[in-house]
């Protein structure tokens, strides 16, 4: 698969003894966990912390690991952790200088949705880490998430695409870590970074910061959520939950509700797709099912657009992509610039 990236950069050079490098940044106790009864913290969220991402290979004195590699024997996780100076990978402890190969970072992050709808909308931005990806005003923002659409595989099913990308070319941007849905999808409402806003691992789920939503109510904006049964993001109000279909074309219901909010004024709509997801993980992100999901989720939105009107900002995101593992299946969760790389399509009507 061709890259459309520079070739990787070593951008971090560190000595293993100087480890920890984020003691800056406040106590993260909880992520000391353990892998193959090894203690410690996972190395890529020192990595995130620190800054150094996209992963493209960690070299510990004369072991190299390729991270593609890795993440393919692994299970959501990489098992390599940091502990008391030292690393300790698939279960045997290494010593040395520790070299990180990145890809180049993208400017955009999926932050700057939540900054991007509330300064169309007029609501004020301050807090937020993420900045508007655009100055347009507008009386409705529609942010259509269409979830696991990484950037690689928009590269790859993207003259299957042709409603998406009738928006224009995207913006390159990175997810937040870990590159899973509750995390990012945090981070479009909120705007800020998840460890400001409390959802930065699978089980936090409460916010500990106010959401474009909580604002959208305060300056008595319409908003919804429309999701199925089970939202990546806990909101106070606002969640249209769709029931599942069974004809297994979930995303349909959803769309259809999306629809009628639209129709009916909403002007802060969010809406969650996410079978191209679900083909992800039961057969790897570029099978022939993934494709046809891919497709299945753009003609959805090829569904929206037509119902769009004049002054209408609309926004295609999505919150993560994926890499291959064992199985002939597929996962995402790590630092690797198939996980944290997403296109952002905007366009103002």
């Amino acid at each position: 698969m061709r890259r459309p990236l520079a070739a990787f950069l070593i951008i971090s050079i560190l000595i293993v003894s100087s480890l920890p490098v984020y003691a800056a940044y406040g106590p993260i106790e909880k992520y000391g966990l353990h892998c193959n009864s090894t203690p410690g913290i996972p190395l890529e969220k020192t990595l995130w912390l620190a800054g150094d991402y996209p992963v493209e290979f960690v070299s510990i004195g004369n072991t190299y690991i390729n991270w593609t590699e890795a993440a393919y024997r692994s299970l959501w996780s990489i098992p390599v952790r940091e502990d008391n100076g030292s690393i300790c990978a698939f279960g045997e402890r290494l010593q040395g200088m520790i070299t990180v190969g990145v890809s180049p970072k993208p400017e955009y992050t999926t932050m700057d949705i939540a900054a991007t709808a509330c300064e169309a909308l007029g609501i004020p931005t301050e807090g937020f880490d993420g900045v508007s990806l655009t100055r347009a005003k507008a009386s409705q923002v529609v942010v259509i998430y269409v979830d696991a659409l990484g950037w690689y595989r928009y590269l790859w099913a993207r003259e299957k695409m042709k409603n998406i990308t009738s928006l224009g070319p995207p913006l390159l941007a990175s997810s937040v870590f870990p590159s899973i849905s509750n995390v990012n999808a945090a981070a479009m409402v909120t705007g800020v970074y998840p460890e400001k806003s409390g959802i930065d691992i699978w089980e936090n789920r409460t916010m500990l910061v106010d959401n474009d939503f909580d604002l959208a109510k305060r300056y008595r904006i319409s908003h919804a959520w429309v999701d199925g049964p089970r939202p990546p993001v806990s909101l106070k109000d606002g969640i249209i939950r769709t029931p599942y279909r069974n004809d297994s074309r979930y995303d349909e219901g959803i769309m259809e509700k999306a629809i009628s909010e639209y129709r009916n004024g909403t002007r802060l709509l969010y809406v969650h797709i996410f079978e191209a997801d679900q083909a992800l993980h039961r057969t790897g992100p570029y099978s022939r099912e993934s494709l046809k999901a891919i497709e299945h989720d753009d003609a959805l939105v090829g569904h929206m657009l037509p119902e769009v009107g004049r002054g209408t900002l609309v926004i295609v995101v999505s919150d993560h992509g994926g890499h291959a593992i064992e199985g002939g299946k597929g996962d995402h969760g790590t630092l690797l610039p198939q996980d944290m790389l997403v296109p952002v399509f905007i366009k103002q009507y």
